[in-house]
């Protein structure tokens, strides 16, 4: 199984047509790279928005006097 055409002026057409389609998905593929890192750059301010402000602990409270969570459990 051939590749490329035995004659050479068809067989450099081809050649030259498959490195064209190389060169043009690497240019799609680096373009969309591009629009992905400028969307997810104005996606930022945003993210911040929407997101809760992590609840911290007050400074006065240690572990040791942190209200404990306790579970229910179901006895029958």
């Amino acid at each position: 199984m051939l590749l490329y055409a035995q004659t050479p002026a068809r067989r450099t057409r081809q050649i030259l047509a498959d490195l064209i389609a190389v060169v043009l998905v690497a240019a799609a593929v680096k373009f969309a790279l591009a629009v992905h890192d400028a969307i997810m750059l104005l996606a930022e301010p945003g993210a911040r928005w929407r997101a809760p402000a992590k609840a911290s602990p007050p400074p006065s409270m240690t572990p040791a006097t942190q209200p404990r969570r306790c579970r229910l459990s179901a006895t029958s």
